[in-house]
């Protein structure tokens, strides 16, 4: 009996770690750098037509909740202007299972994204800007 615990307590061991949370999930996989493929903004019950962007630059996602950005839009344009050395915009991140949000570096502003699509080579996401505007953004690797 004294041999089967050990192998019991290991075995457990092994099954939590390999077990991580949705949220662990997801923001593994969105660290490292994307491609902005598509970013889209669609005006429902409106005349205007719907803007749509192809080959927005790139958004980098740190492991510490850090990233960086070549184009500010994604912050529906609120953002303070400062770039860093590289000419990038930093941000803070977080996640949960199905919800990205973004803060501009500096700012008291953040920006809440949907998750639609959630795959290795792909994420889709939604939000919205408060004057009836839904954003689509596509990311690619």
């Amino acid at each position: 009996m004294k041999k089967i615990t050990p192998v019991l307590l290991l075995a457990f061991a092994m099954l939590a770690i390999g077990c991580a949370s949705p949220t662990k999930q997801f923001s593994k996989r969105l660290r490292g750098t994307w491609q902005v493929a598509n970013y889209d903004v669609e005006r429902p019950n409106t005349r205007s037509a719907s803007a749509s962007v192809t080959d927005f630059g790139s958004i980098t996602f740190n492991k510490n909740g850090t990233g960086s950005l070549e184009n500010p839009s994604i912050f529906d344009n609120l953002t303070s202007g400062s770039r860093n050395s590289a000419g990038r915009y930093d941000f803070r991140w977080s996640n949960t299972e199905n919800i990205v949000v973004l803060k501009e570096e500096g700012s008291i502003i953040s920006k809440s994204w949907i998750v639609i699509t959630n795959k290795k080579s792909q994420q889709v996401w939604k939000s919205t800007d408060g004057t009836n505007q839904v954003k689509t953004i596509e990311l690619r690797r």
